[in-house]
C-alpha cells in the first residue's frame, strides 16, 4: 500500500515519511482494517509513555502528547 500524500511505501495507517493519516479502502477486508487499527492504538500508546519518560521540554512535550492523544481518539472512534 502506498501513501495517499506522498507515494512512499506504507507498514501502517500512518505514513512514516510525511505522517499523512491513510484511510483503509472501503471494499477491504473489515476484519483487516480492526486489526491494523488495534495495531495503530497500541503504537500510539506506547509513543505517549515513552514521551512522558524523554528529557525534553514540559511545553514541547505536552504539545507532542496532545497531537498523539487526538490521534488516539480518532482510531479508537473508528473501531
Amino acid at each position: 500500500m502506498e501513501c495517499i500524500n506522498c507515494g512512499a511505501s506504507l507498514t501502517s495507517l500512518i505514513c512514516e515519511y510525511c505522517g499523512k493519516e491513510n484511510r483503509p479502502i472501503l471494499n477491504e477486508d473489515l476484519a483487516l482494517d480492526n486489526e491494523e487499527i488495534a495495531y495503530q492504538i497500541t503504537l500510539l500508546e506506547e509513543k505517549i509513555i515513552k514521551l512522558l519518560s524523554m528529557p525534553i521540554p514540559q511545553t514541547i512535550k505536552e504539545k507532542k502528547i496532545k497531537i498523539l492523544e487526538d490521534k488516539l481518539l480518532t482510531f479508537k472512534d473508528m473501531l
